[in-house]
């Protein structure tokens, strides 16, 4: 992982290991139907660690079957699509992402038995049976509490950057990603994911706060000084680094971040991979089309590799039954969300992007009331990943036709420049790359191909909002007003010119 290898990660991201043990869903909820925790109950208290079955349900389903050659076969476009497709393959190398609670980490007590050091120990115990196992971890920082002993952290949501401080005089984030760091930086199988989803409104006022916390004065901890932090302990260590909007989908903050690093310290970051969270559904879905997500993964794809380590849907998928409550999920488009999470999966492997699935929720009871609106992976017993039957992603096709074929084919069923939204996306339909005004990301045209973005001033990038974004990219080469799909010119911008 840190010998310059090529290789995409594809896996599944856990799901409650963030909140496990501290919980408002009730204070076995974690035990019983997470990936572990206190066991052996003598005399009402809970005296060890131990993992239950869901983490080596979750390594088979990534060792057995799973498929490490680079032996996909992309759709060769035509020219100027092409000029964005590697004709290499890189090789593929199973991965789960770990959320965790760094306030968790650092001083909670659990409600079981009071002991703080028992979430420390479980995280310690899944990163140790995967990584032993050969399967990588990304390990998130996906929540902070502002109160570390609040039970409904859970439920009242978490922080929208990382904490300085997790209570009042309670050393934050940082004191966290040194902990980490210093523990995991001779394991190369542990990747750190800065934070899950920071969310900050557009600006460069904001830009401040996401990048240094506007020089360590902020209460929100940045992105840099977490990555000196981490970049102290282990200096090659894979680092994922999400944007600073709405919800882990924004490149251009991204290109920012790395354009200042630079200015700063003469050098850019090392060993980092930019972090998207598509998703089709409610929320935090409906802006976020496939064609939308190839616009963000071709933009940070300038400056580095790129992985999904969240995506998902809560449409119904390719042959689904009426969940006996008739509950459909929360699906808002099943034109473009019935295949979503297919069609990211095959736009993946055209453009050699990493990808964890969201997400394995344990062993809560596999029904249409929990199944967090459609998006467990995990089949009825643990054996296997979800076919769809319940709502949701055919997770089971997706294995099938890439996960554990030793041979996989990118699909492109439909053979178009890019689909207008009241057209069906079907299951293998492949985006071409230009840009459309359809979805929510307007149309401008971005920087050249010809031209490096390390010509341009992170100004340009750290304060764009995603809904008006001038991102660098698409092709052709030297001809940037060309980057529109033929029925939609991209309007001029200041990249453009």
């Amino acid at each position: 992982m840190k010998n310059g290898e090529w290789v995409v990660f594809n896996g599944i991201s856990l799901e409650c290991t963030e909140y496990f043990l501290r919980t408002n869903l009730g204070p076995l909820w974690g035990i019983e139907h997470c990936f572990g925790g206190p066991a052996h109950e003598v005399n009402g208290q809970y005296w060890a660690i131990e993992l239950n079955d869901e983490p080596q349900n979750v390594a088979n389903i990534l060792t057995k079957q799973f498929q490490t050659t680079n032996t996909i076969t992309k759709v060769p476009f035509k020219s100027p699509y092409d000029q964005v497709i590697d004709k290499a393959m890189p090789n593929r190398h199973p991965l789960i992402r770990l959320p965790t609670t760094a306030s968790t980490y650092l001083y909670d007590a659990d409600c079981v038995t009071g002991n703080a050091t028992d979430y420390v120990e479980t995280i310690d115990l899944i990163v140790q049976n995967f990584t032993s196992q050969g399967i990588a971890v990304s390990y998130d920082y996906h929540w902070s509490c502002p109160q570390p002993s609040g039970l409904q952290c859970a439920a009242e949501g978490p922080a929208v950057m990382p904490l300085r401080e997790f209570g009042s005089g309670n050393p934050g984030a940082l004191a966290y990603w040194d902990a980490i760091s210093k523990k995991y930086a001779d394991n190369p199988y542990v990747f750190y994911e800065l934070y899950n989803e920071p969310f900050l409104k557009p600006g460069l006022t904001n830009f401040d706060v996401y990048y240094n916390g506007v020089n360590g004065t902020s209460q929100w901890v940045g992105m840099a000084e977490i990555y000196n932090v981490i970049r102290k302990n282990d200096p090659t260590g894979i680092i994922i680094l999400a944007g600073m909007q709405q919800y882990a989908f924004d490149a251009a903050t991204q290109l920012a971040f790395m354009l200042r690093y630079k200015e700063d310290y003469g050098s850019f970051p090392t060993n980092v991979v930019f972090n998207y969270h598509p998703y089709q559904a409610t929320g935090q879905g409906p802006e976020k089309s496939i064609q939308g997500a190839l616009r963000m993964l071709l933009a940070g794809q300038t400056m580095a590799p790129v992985i999904f380590t969240e995506f998902g849907q809560a449409c119904c998928a390719e042959n689904p039954e009426t969940c006996p409550n008739g509950a459909h999920g929360g699906c808002t488009n099943h034109l473009l969300g019935d295949n979503f999470v297919y069609n990211i999966v095959n736009m993946a492997y055209q453009y050699d992007v990493s990808w964890t699935g969201w997400g394995w929720f344990g062993t809560v009871p596999y029904d249409c009331d929990n199944l967090r609106s459609c998006y467990d992976m995990r089949n009825e017993n643990g054996t296997g990943v979800a076919n769809g039957t319940w709502g949701g992603a055919s997770w089971a096709s997706v294995w099938e036709d890439f996960v554990n074929n030793a041979m996989p084919k990118v699909k492109d069923v439909q053979q178009t420049i890019n689909l207008l939204p009241n057209v069906e996306e079907q299951m293998g339909y492949l985006p071409r790359p230009c840009i459309m005004g359809d979805y929510n990301l307007q149309g401008f045209c971005g920087l050249d191909l010809n031209i490096s973005v390390d010509s341009v001033s992170y100004e340009v990038f750290g304060g764009d909002s995603i809904y008006q974004s001038v991102l660098p990219g698409m092709p052709p080469m030297g001809a940037c007003h060309s980057q529109g799909c033929p029925s939609h010119p991209c309007g001029t911008s200041t990249l453009c010119g």
